[in-house]
């Protein structure tokens, strides 16, 4: 039993290890680019193209998205959020203790919120990041068959 424990856990050991993700990822590449490597010249221009296409609108939407809402933070956010701790310091002495504890409460709320949409953002744009990432190593494998393609027609 005690054997049969410590081969489980060597074995759990080695699929998390690097090389068997490398060995993953080096499958996967090797039947794309086999299946690249059966298509037509023509598909393989018309995956190229296509692929170019998504992969230019992600980028130039990761671009808008990232600098707008980098505007908009800045601008929007961190100006409330100033003008609200800015009044809340300025009548705190002014307030009863229960208004005290309502206006922490809505402070913490207000903090709250943002976190909540600064992680939202932080996450659509990691994941169009590694949509992006796919592209790209999508349209590289492309151009490689594209270019075997065209060494062995010449």
């Amino acid at each position: 039993m005690k054997r049969f424990m410590i081969k489980l856990g060597n074995k759990l050991l080695q699929l998390c290890s690097d090389d068997a993700k490398c060995k993953k990822k080096q499958q996967a590449y090797n039947s794309l680019m086999l299946e690249y490597s059966k298509k037509e010249t023509e598909e393989l221009d018309f995956l190229y193209v296509s692929t170019k296409a998504n992969y230019d609108a992600k980028k130039n939407f990761l671009s808008y998205f990232s600098v707008s809402v980098l505007i908009t933070s800045f601008i929007g956010i961190g100006g409330f959020l100033f003008e609200v701790i800015g009044k809340m310091i300025q009548f705190y002495q002014t307030f009863s203790a229960s208004e005290r504890v309502l206006m922490q409460c809505y402070l913490y709320l207000v903090i709250f919120l943002t976190l909540l949409v600064a992680v939202v953002i932080t996450v659509i744009i990691s994941i169009n990041v590694k949509e992006l990432k796919k592209l790209q190593q999508r349209l590289l494998m492309i151009e490689i068959a594209r270019k075997r393609k065209d060494c062995s027609c010449s």
